[in-house]
């Protein structure tokens, strides 16, 4: 076996220096740190991990004891639950019980000796309460989750009995004397199962003889469904425990029994994880198990310094979410909506989920799709024409439009209050109202962010480089000078030891989008573009800096600049840049299967910490004759489970609870670090006095003409702004 001291005596350097570089520790330079790492690779040396646990008495690994991955709800929580430890530098053993005990003891015996710094674990123990602690697993790293055992140790779970008090509670609204229950559960010398059971009972009896209840495991399931199903006349109603049960019920029924079930109008419950799309097997009663995998890794790490015991946490079931619409009718009679939107991925799959709502409603719903100069058009000479039902609006134009070309929603339903309370914190005014009228509900909110390589950040000897040549530690920048200073150390012409082409990423395909590259700069070094007397601002040192920091990047980008965010995402999901600001509402395009830095993507607020707000309102046409039907729609478009399909597909969700779906923020992690930028907003584009009267698109391809025209050395920048200035004036 290779040794340090083998790697020290071939390289011709001390086992310090070695250690140090092996470990990511002390002050080496660039060329030994490649001396040593080439030296080790080359003779094949591989870390003994076994003999830094011993030295350190404890590892960064946590064991998870499941009873398997088939079923749906325990491969959730692992998902989550090994994501979670990675995020925090720590590795996950996963041991699997088949939810036999013996298995388990098995299993325990090996784990004594791993040192591991906590235990989760699905006990599948009936025998014996104590059995962790007399196998000498100390109370405070280790977590029972959803099956209790020992009292006085740390548990997480669900409440399980009220989930069978609700999903009782919802047979019983159409349940007539005479027909039968099946009830499919795990065993209950299960805890959780045995109070799923009980909640159940408590609402619906079993006096009667009108419930069968059926315990079996994921092994025996079918046998046991397919004696259910042949014993006895049909069933009126089932209930399963787990998704894997309603899974093997349906494949029996539609495979050997539709000619009984096909003619019936049974009900299947089913406990499940939280789902993104529908599922039309069978009622979903929903539970959050990412949300648990996150917690419990969150409480085992945390747990090693804080050794407490007795911890619980019950987390709150989400219950039956439904896609149904709900009509309220009016006097709107169309059988089709129009939706005026830009064109873009979250329009087209707004296109295909409004499918569902046709076929539950016989509302056919048209998307009417435009470019950004299109709307604009189309929005400033809107007058009395009702085409469009529905207007999906550039957030930034509320201010200008709102006004002019929405119905203020009170109109329609003055019982609005409770609903925009659903949504994230924040994001009211700025895309809902103006002058406190509510013309809109919030649609995709975006915010920009920074995204970088976090490979090459975090590569030592590119951060051993930069310290050297800037005296800096090589981290996201905070402001715009180091966000040039690294651009350029990632730039190959300025940097030939570079792995990537380019530091950073310019988006100036159009004035809009160069005068938003000024702004994202200007709001950085102050949060107004007007004085108090609603002058503008755009002649200072602020103005002048801001500008030169966008054309600084000529130098450190692609020559060909991109035109729209969508092609900036594009653009560095290729691999050959450093680093990019881009609103989240596209920032999917660096996680596609087509991305080349899917797995090493970064993320941090952007230089200065003054974001920019982006993204769409959803408002409604004020010359609509269809005006309860369009909020109809926008009210079922924002309701959680479809605003979590738009999101899960690379959209941007405007409601709170959507960012608690851990099966999208594993996908996209920067998601809640982006909704912080909302309630802290305040950055002032406009003035304040007439604020419906300031063309705010028309002022900022103003800002844009100047960036472009000093980018393109026609103008310097101080005359580039005066030009800004004057056309304001």
């Amino acid at each position: 076996m290779v040794t340090i001291k083998d790697i020290a005596r071939e390289a011709g350097v001390s086992q310090g220096t070695v250690s140090n570089v092996l470990n990511g520790k002390g002050n080496i330079s660039v060329e030994k740190i490649k001396l040593v790492q080439s030296t080790a690779n080359r003779l094949g040396y591989m870390i003994n991990l076994k003999a830094r646990n011993l030295r350190k008495g404890y590892s960064k690994t946590l064991a998870l004891l499941l009873p398997n991955i088939k079923n749906k709800l325990y491969n959730d929580f692992y998902l989550s639950f090994m994501k979670m430890a990675d995020r925090n530098g720590y590795t996950v053993d996963l041991y699997l019980s088949d939810d036999l005990e013996i298995n388990e003891l098995a299993q325990l015996e090996s784990l004594r000796s791993e040192m591991v710094s906590g235990v989760a674990t699905f006990s599948s123990c009936k025998s014996d309460a104590n059995l962790y602690t007399k196998l000498g697993f100390s109370t405070f790293n280790t977590l029972f989750v959803e099956r209790k055992l020992e009292e006085g140790t740390n548990h997480i779970g669900f409440d399980y009995h009220k989930a069978g008090t609700d999903i009782a509670k919802e047979i019983k609204k159409s349940l007539r004397a005479g027909q039968t229950i099946a009830f499919i559960s795990e065993s209950t010398t299960l805890s959780h199962q045995k109070l799923f059971k009980q909640g159940f009972n408590s609402q619906i009896k079993d006096d009667e003889n009108f419930i069968t209840f059926i315990e079996t495991d994921i092994n025996l399931c079918q046998n046991q469904i397919f004696n259910l199903l042949s014993s006895k006349d049909p069933y009126d109603y089932f209930i399963c425990s787990n998704p894997e049960f309603a899974e093997q019920l349906a494949i029996i029924k539609n495979a050997f029994y539709r000619d009984v079930y096909c003619k019936r109008a049974e009900m299947t419950f089913s406990i499940s994880p939280l789902l993104s799309m529908p599922k039309s097997e069978c009622i979903n009663y929903q539970m959050n198990y990412r949300l648990m995998g996150k917690q419990a890794a969150e409480f085992l790490i945390a747990n090693i310094d804080k050794k407490q015991n007795d911890y619980t946490c019950t987390l709150e079931n989400d219950g039956i979410r439904t896609w149904k619409p709900s009509r309220t009718g009016g006097k709107d009679t169309a059988d089709a909506l129009t939706i005026l939107t830009l064109d873009s991925p979250v329009a087209r799959n707004i296109e295909q989920l409004a499918r569902y709502y046709t076929l539950e409603t016989g509302i056919k719903i048209k998307i009417a799709l435009a470019t950004f100069d299109n709307i604009y058009e189309t929005l400033s000479n809107l007058k009395a024409k009702s085409y469009y039902d529905i207007i999906r609006l550039d957030a930034t134009w509320m201010p200008y439009f709102a006004s002019k070309i929405f119905v203020p929603l009170e109109e329609i339903d003055t019982e609005l209050g409770m609903e925009l309370k659903t949504f994230i914190s924040g994001l009211s005014p700025y895309y809902t109202s103006v002058d406190d009228v509510v013309y809109a509900f919030p649609g995709i909110p975006s915010t920009q962010m920074l995204f970088y390589r976090k490979d090459i950040f975090e590569d030592p000897i590119y951060q051993r480089m930069y310290k050297e040549r800037m005296k800096k530690d090589l981290v996201p920048p905070r402001t715009f000078d180091e966000f040039n200073k690294i651009a350029q150390f990632f730039t190959k012409k300025y940097n030939p030891d570079s792995p990537i082409q380019y530091g950073a990423t310019l988006t100036l395909g159009n004035c809009d989008v160069a005068g938003t590259e000024f702004l994202t700069r200007f709001f950085s070094y102050q949060p107004s573009l007007f004085k108090e007397d609603d002058t503008l601002d755009l002649q200072g040192p602020h103005a002048i800096k801001s500008l030169q920091d966008v054309i600084a990047l000529r130098e450190f980008s692609a020559p060909t600049f991109n035109m729209w965010w969508r092609d900036t995402a594009t653009a560095f999901a290729q691999g050959n840049i450093a680093m990019t600001i881009l609103y989240t509402n596209y920032a999917a395009e660096l996680v596609k299967a087509s991305s080349r830095v899917s797995s090493v993507v970064g993320y941090a607020p952007v230089p200065g910490g003054r974001p920019l707000l982006g993204g769409s309102s959803l408002g409604i046409n004020r010359y609509s004759k269809n005006q309860q039907m369009s909020l109809d729609f926008i009210r079922w478009l924002t309701k959680d489970e479809v605003a979590t399909a738009l999101m899960k597909l690379g959209g941007v969700s405007a409601k709170a609870a959507t960012y608690e779906n851990y099966e999208i923020i594993d996908q996209y992690p920067w998601l809640p670090s982006s909704i912080e930028a909302f309630p802290s907003y305040a950055n002032r584009r406009s003035p304040k006095t007439n604020p419906a009267e300031f063309d705010e698109r028309l002022f900022i391809q103003r800002i844009g003409n100047a960036v472009l025209n000093v980018y393109n050395d026609i103008l310097g920048p101080e005359q580039a702004l005066e030009e800004v200035v004057a056309s304001y004036r």
